[in-house]
């Protein structure tokens, strides 16, 4: 590739990120009208792959685009860098065989199916430790609801609403919610007025005295 503004900063991975949201970039890069230098279609190719696992259907064939994919043809992508297709074809295959920051992926002659080699790094995302901390905090809520269901006896009803008080509490007050249910059930008066679930965690009713 050309050197000065033409050039990919590969070195990104190893000097540091600077943090600019999507916003900014979308709001300069896609409402201007000149063509696109190589530099900001890369950041453009950075936007616009899938942030997260989609499913979706080309002329009745579904397909899954993982996290850092694309399924775009070459005609809408040179749309986007407002570039001639034979250009963004060009341009697609540098960096696949000689910059190798993507890949192009088999897809049935359907469309164009691209891969950002090191998603996470070039966009300096902590996205798998994120996903073991939600794994570990819906591991601890079905610990939560098949140990309060057990003890009360209730039904089990209005999940989505104990999902939803769940994750809005720290992991502190969730092992309080846990190990608050016993003292709870056996200081009701009467079980009959015993608390759902969702109802349980809003009213921080593993707190009472």
């Amino acid at each position: 590739m050309e050197s000065n503004l033409e050039e990919l900063p590969y070195q990104a991975l190893i000097k540091g990120y600077i943090l600019m949201p999507k916003q900014y970039f979308e709001d300069h890069l896609f409402n201007a009208t000149e063509p696109m230098t190589k530099v900001e279609a890369f950041i453009t190719l950075l936007i616009k792959v899938n942030y997260q696992e989609t499913t979706c259907t080309l002329k009745g064939i579904r397909f899954t685009c993982h996290r850092g994919e694309s399924l775009c043809s070459y005609q809408k992508w040179a749309e986007i860098f407002r570039w001639s297709k034979s250009k963004t074809a060009r341009f697609f295959k540098e960096l696949a065989e000689v910059e190798k920051v993507i890949e192009l992926l088999p897809c049935q002659g359907l469309t164009t199916r691209l891969r950002i080699i090191n998603y996470n790094q070039w966009t300096g995302c902590r996205y798998e430790a994120r996903q073991r901390e939600k794994e570990k905090a819906d591991e601890r809520f079905e610990e939560f609801w098949r140990l309060y269901h057990r003890i009360t006896r209730m039904p089990k009803q209005n999940r989505g609403k104990a999902e939803r008080e769940w994750r809005k509490m720290a992991p502190e007050q969730q092992e309080l919610a846990i190990n608050g249910i016993k003292k709870y059930y056996l200081g009701l008066k009467d079980i009959e007025y015993c608390k759902q679930a969702g109802t349980y965690l809003a009213d921080k009713s593993y707190m009472n005295e």
